[in-house]
């Protein structure tokens, strides 16, 4: 059965995904204000220590605002003005601002992953590193890379990228996407099951049945391992994203991560929220542009009409 002749179940998945899409919004939301509620202090606090000043800022800010109210505003995007962070400045702007910088990265991040994932070649090296947790690995190649180039101005000079990573350049951006390809065991898993879809495949009745007739097997073995691809760059863009907040913060890269973690830290909640939600939005919809993906290349999955 064809996509295009299975309308029924078409719909019924197109229907799960967005309800799967609506689930991770309000997940989202309702978790980080929760822990922005719990948290120490606010972001009134952060401005006066006055009770009478406070007592307005909290009622302004809507601080005191019920949570499902709260809740309920974030996601009719009435996000407001940050309150810390920058005074006054529409939070749709700010995100705006630094949403297109974390979708290069994390579509850059996750292409590589496929395309080193799906290399021959022993993995253990990458099991190695991607072990460690992606602030220690981008710590320590930041702080190694600054120390040799340290080390060695007496021979070559001083590096137009010195001192990572407070100087933008082509290395910063490259070491940026390698670890966030690397670490969180995302390389080492994508490798893992890449090189198992492609076993099973080459074991497939139909491979065996194309090397008896002669056929190039370049062809088949590409439009058989399609759908395992994109389910297991579905399965990894989750630590992608997450690994995202990471790897911007550590390189001060100017994207939605750093800006949530900036926010948090200042107890922004509206720009906390606002870059949490578009986060997590941007990564429902590249899993959903997937898994449409994977049902159209394998029919079966349809089901029957």
């Amino acid at each position: 059965m064809r996509p295009g002749q299975a309308l029924g179940p078409g719909l019924r998945a197109a229907a799960a995904l967005s309800a799967r899409a609506a689930a991770v919004g309000i997940g989202v939301v309702v978790l980080v204000q929760v822990l922005l509620r719990f948290a120490a202090g606010d972001a009134a606090d952060l401005v006066t220590a006055d009770p009478a000043l406070r007592a307005r800022l909290v009622e302004a800010w809507g601080l005191d605002a019920p949570l499902p109210t709260a809740v309920a505003r974030t996601l009719a995007l009435q996000w407001g003005e940050s309150l810390t962070l920058r005074p006054g400045q529409a939070v749709l702007d700010l995100v705006a601002e630094r949403a297109p910088a974390s979708a290069q990265l994390g579509a850059s991040g996750l292409l590589l992953t496929i395309l080193l994932g799906a290399l021959p070649g022993p993995a253990r090296a990458v099991g190695a590193l991607g072990a460690a947790p992606l602030f220690l690995l981008g710590f320590a190649a930041m702080t190694g890379l600054n120390e040799l180039a340290w080390w060695g101005q007496g021979w070559w000079g001083r590096p137009a990228w010195f001192a990572l990573p407070d100087t933008p350049s082509p290395l910063r951006d490259l070491l940026t996407v390698l670890i966030l390809v690397v670490g969180a065991g995302n390389l080492a898993g994508a490798r893992r099951e890449l090189h198992a879809a492609r076993r099973a495949l080459d074991a497939a009745p139909h491979m065996e049945a194309a090397r008896v007739r002669g056929q190039p097997l370049g062809p088949v073995r590409a439009a058989g391992l399609l759908p395992a691809v994109a389910e297991v760059a579905s399965r990894r863009l989750v630590g992608i994203v997450g690994g995202i907040v990471v790897v911007e913060r550590v390189f001060s890269q100017p994207g939605l991560g750093d800006l949530l973690w900036q926010a948090v830290v200042l107890r922004d909640v509206p720009v906390a929220l606002g870059s949490a939600l578009t986060l997590a939005l941007g990564a429902t919809a590249a899993r959903w542009a997937l898994d449409l993906l994977r049902l159209w290349a394998e029919p079966r999955l349809w089901g029957p009409a």
